[in-house]
């Protein structure tokens, strides 16, 4: 009887151990579908679920590793990805998986948000966009959808009606989760027909960034009311959770 009593226990345990390395493998399986389409929360969720439900083995515990830093990479969480390749490289020098940590972390971008001005000057509008009302800009409405194209490059701004004066940027080191961004305008003051006085104004520019990238992108600004005929220093700068990332000065010289 205790014979019998053991055996049964033997199996029952076996069968226990194959059903965890059934249900490992299986959520392994769903943790790379998840990833492939970019659900990266939910494919954090499945490796929990597989280094639960046995023991890894140290392969699967170097690939576990991998996989987080993916997830935490495509959620922006970049240093969190890059301590999980680190410590990959440290616990599993020998694993295939510590050479591809090696080359991910060489992609991962700089965890300081940072913009860089690629083009700046005059342009001139080839295809007009839509107006919209923007009470807190010194025009009293702004403009969407508009193409400009590089007239001059210059600081160097004309005061008169018509000129539009901008800078084209891109960014790096940003999450990869729908953000906004303010394009800074910094003016001489001046009051506006409403009676309120004005030397600048943000507008905030909703993003989406892709491996914690903005490719490049242009942000102007049109001279076209009295009351912006305005010489003297103005600025235009990109502005993300109150730290400047990119500026430049420019100088409107009356005629």
């Amino acid at each position: 009887m205790k014979r019998i009593f053991f055996l049964a226990v033997i199996c029952l345990c076996a069968v226990v151990f194959l059903g965890c390395a059934t249900a490992q493998r299986g959520a392994m399986s769903l943790a790379h579908s998840r990833i492939s389409k970019g659900e990266y929360e939910r494919a954090l969720k499945e490796l929990s679920y597989a280094e639960g439900y046995k023991e890894p083995t140290p392969d699967l515990k170097a690939e576990i590793l991998y996989l987080r830093a993916i997830c935490y990479e495509g959620l922006g969480r970049y240093d969190d990805a890059i301590g999980a390749l680190k410590y990959l490289i440290d616990k599993f020098p020998d694993s295939s998986y510590a050479y591809q940590a090696k080359e991910r972390l060489r992609g991962i971008p700089p965890q300081t948000p940072t913009a860089t001005i690629v083009n700046f000057g005059i342009y001139e509008v080839v295809e007009s966009g839509r107006k919209y009302e923007h009470k807190e800009s010194t025009a009293g409405y702004a403009e969407e959808g508009v193409k400009v194209t590089l007239v001059k490059k210059t600081t160097d701004i004309p005061l008169k009606k018509g000129v539009i004066f901008g800078i084209e940027w891109e960014a790096q080191g940003l999450p990869d989760i729908p953000i906004k961004i303010a394009m800074r305008v910094k003016h001489p003051q001046t009051t506006k027909p409403d009676g309120t006085v004005s030397t600048g104004f943000d507008e905030m520019l909703p993003f989406s960034p892709k491996k914690g990238r903005i490719k490049k992108r242009g942000d102007y600004y049109g001279l076209s009311e009295d009351w912006e005929m305005l010489p003297g220093e103005w600025s235009l700068s990109m502005v993300y959770e109150g730290k400047v990332l990119c500026e430049e000065v420019f100088r409107v010289i009356a005629p």
